[in-house]
């Protein structure tokens, strides 16, 4: 049964003692870039060079990210909405 299968791939992905999982050089790596680049929480973004900490709203977020986007367009580009 196609489900079954997938049931156990889910599981296997998610087993804690996976020794993919057991890899600590690579969270501590990941964590010390994140320190490097000024991360401080989750969430975590960076637009544009833009850091976004923390959560914030729909309508902020999306405001942020069409700020980056006519940023990185330039005053001589028209940006079209949707694309």
């Amino acid at each position: 049964m196609k489900s079954g299968r997938v049931i156990e791939q889910v599981r296997a992905a998610t087993d804690r003692s996976a020794p993919a999982l057991h890899q600590p050089h690579l969270v501590d790596a990941g964590s010390q870039e994140g320190n490097r680049l000024g991360v401080d929480g989750t969430p975590f973004f960076f637009i544009n060079g833009h850091a976004i900490s923390g959560g914030v709203g729909l309508a902020e977020f999306k405001e942020l990210t069409d700020a980056a986007l006519k940023e990185a367009a330039g005053p001589n580009m028209t940006l079209v909405p949707g694309q």
